[in-house]
């Protein structure tokens, strides 16, 4: 998917990206609102992260996640998550059914109709 693709389709909703540390090192804050979940932890494992990233997760309509490592600790979740990631191992690519070093965006399983 190209950026201006993903611009666009990011530019129909209200979305919330969770990341560690600094706010902005992705390039994501130029169509998003970029919210630090309060964790040093690689992902984002929500038992780990500050109470006001909580609720606001829980708030958001949409959430764009970055990062294989937000994809390991959230793809379970039922919150409305996409998921961008490089599929670097060939445990995650066998898992999203892709070969290792493919470039994804995946619906959790929140976003189910």
């Amino acid at each position: 998917m190209r950026h201006e693709d993903l611009s666009r389709l990011l530019s129909l909703f209200p979305a919330a990206s969770p990341e560690r540390g600094a706010p902005g090192r992705s390039g994501l804050d130029a169509f998003s609102h970029i919210i630090d979940n309060g964790s040093d932890a690689p992902g984002t494992l929500l038992e780990h992260c500050s109470a006001a990233f909580r609720k606001q997760f829980a708030q958001a309509p949409l959430i764009l996640a970055k990062g294989q490592a937000n994809y390991e600790t959230l793809s379970e979740t039922q919150a409305p998550v996409f998921f961008l990631l490089q599929a670097k191992c060939a445990v995650i690519a066998g898992d999203l059914g892709v070969p290792i070093g493919s470039v994804v965006l995946k619906a959790s399983a929140g976003m189910d109709p």
